[in-house]
């Protein structure tokens, strides 16, 4: 009976790691006081430990019925016993335990308030972003610096890529002569706002966007829906880049520290595109989702309406990009050609500012999520109306992988 009242002190401690669940069990068939002891050592060892979420749960939901409890044994002392010395004395030590209890839940919500930056930047066991390093880059060791940039992404619950992903995404940031990077984020219940928005208040030129849309019942018309808010914004900036960076904000570029070098072959040849996707060697070419060519199917191979199965399974490339690729399981980085296509993004895509302004009669091209693939109905948009040229570079390698770390391949399935 003893353990199934104090149920809440065990489950503080349970919270607390083994040392708080051994103390609580120690004392937990006790008495009261002993009990109440014991609580309080789980909330000490919670603050100690900078849980401060944990602590704040535990006050609120242990520390007032702990407060009702010891009323109430107060109330019972003093009907218990007779003699007027202990009734006062009873009486006397009930007081005082409210006292200490209060203040210590007092104490507490002092912590808390004294930490608002800790509570906005830390959730549970994810990390601060204090502890994520952004390194600067000189002017003079700048590989673009006559080239301007806006860098964007999108996601949803991704926080535990933001580690690796966001110091990749300025590493490319500060290779360039000025950047703008936007994120969007929305219905997240992993912290990633929070993370967002202590990023975006500690680093300049960031922006974070939010929306509704977490309603939408299908991936692709979120996605869209997200996407557009922030074309529309950066249609509605009345400063000039010269190019912009949409990526993925999840695990395709958060495996491994980004090289910034991969833009140099479509920079040097800039004249020539208007669109230019990455490349996924040594994995087999990803998101076929969003890939279109004028020989290939228009969803993934071997997959069929209504199945469940993973975009990046192998195929035959030749299918979809021609002979010269015919057996490979992907695009080769040193594969000699670029490869035309009406469709692709892989992650990460590159885009002329010049294609998605009124220059071009293309102001009105938006994604659409009513397909497999938001970015198809966009690219459409783009190639009807402006003429845009579309191209896979083979060389647009965010990073070198072996093939056990590369997601969903076969060898990191077989790890998993």
């Amino acid at each position: 009976e003893k353990e199934k009242q104090w149920r809440p002190c065990h489950e503080c401690a349970d919270s607390a790691g083994p040392l708080g669940l051994a103390q609580s069990r120690i004392r937990l068939g006790l008495n009261e006081p002993s009990a109440r002891f014991s609580l309080n050592f789980c909330l000490l060892f919670l603050t100690e430990r900078g849980d401060m979420k944990a602590v704040a749960k535990a006050g609120r939901k242990w520390f007032l019925p702990l407060i009702y409890k010891l009323e109430r044994l107060k109330a019972r002392s003093m009907k218990t016993f007779k003699r007027p010395i202990l009734n006062v004395s009873c009486s006397a030590v009930a007081t005082v335990a409210i006292l200490v209890t209060v203040s210590l839940g007092v104490v507490m919500l002092g912590v808390c308030l004294a930490y608002p930056a800790a509570l906005s930047s830390f959730d549970g066991n994810l990390f601060r972003v204090e502890e994520i390093v952004i390194e600067e880059i000189s002017n003079s060791s700048k590989l673009y610096p006559t080239t301007s940039v806006i860098i964007s992404g999108v996601g949803r619950n991704i926080a535990k890529y933001l580690r690796r992903l966001l110091p990749n995404i300025f590493k490319v940031c500060h290779n360039f002569s000025h950047f703008l990077v936007i994120f969007f984020e929305n219905g997240s219940s992993d912290g990633s706002s929070r993370l967002l928005q202590a990023f975006v208040e500690k680093h300049e030129n960031t922006v974070l966007l939010t929306g509704d849309f977490v309603a939408s019942d299908r991936r692709e018309v979120r996605l869209a829906q997200a996407r557009n808010t922030v074309l529309k914004y950066i249609r509605s900036l009345n400063e000039s880049y010269d190019y912009w960076i949409n990526l993925d904000m999840d695990d395709v570029l958060s495996f491994a520290p980004i090289d910034p070098g991969m833009f140099r072959s479509a920079l040097g040849r800039r004249d020539s595109w208007d669109v230019v996707c990455a490349n996924t060697w040594p994995a087999w070419y990803y998101d076929r989702l969003a890939l279109r060519t004028r020989i290939g199917p228009f969803k993934s191979e071997g997959c069929n309406e209504g199945e469940a199965c993973h975009e990046n399974r192998p195929v035959d490339l030749s299918g979809w990009l021609g002979k010269d690729l015919q057996g490979s399981r992907g695009i080769p980085s040193n594969h000699e050609k670029w490869i035309p296509v009406d469709s692709c993004f892989g992650g990460l895509a590159m885009y002329r500012m010049s294609s998605l302004t009124g220059a071009k009669n293309t102001s009105h091209c938006y994604y659409d999520g009513a397909a497999d693939c938001e970015h198809v109905a966009f690219h459409e948009c783009l190639r009807r109306d402006g003429g845009a040229r579309l191209f896979i570079d083979p060389s647009m390698v965010p990073f070198e992988l072996a093939e056990e770390e590369v997601p969903h391949s076969i060898a990191w399935c077989q790890r998993q």
